[in-house]
């Protein structure tokens, strides 16, 4: 199965499980939950390269910062 896929499929678990979650908050969660299973590690620069088909590793892990620095995630 392709990483893509497997991205999907993982997307689509993280959206059924939490469906009060929004589509963005959504999409960033399982990305980087998907990367952190990937990368068998919690750094946010090699999470960022478990995840090509997200973008470059330095505009991922830029993305991932925001996320974790975003007030209104618990």
């Amino acid at each position: 199965m392709s990483q893509l896929r497997a991205l999907y499929q993982w997307r689509k678990q993280v959206e059924t499980r939490m469906p009060h979650l929004s589509k963005p908050i959504v999409k960033v969660l399982s990305g980087f939950s998907f990367g952190v299973a990937a990368a068998r590690r919690c750094t946010l620069s090699a999470v960022a390269e478990a995840l090509p088909m997200l973008g470059k590793p330095d505009t991922v892990e830029r993305r991932l910062q925001r996320f974790l620095a975003n007030p209104n995630i618990d």
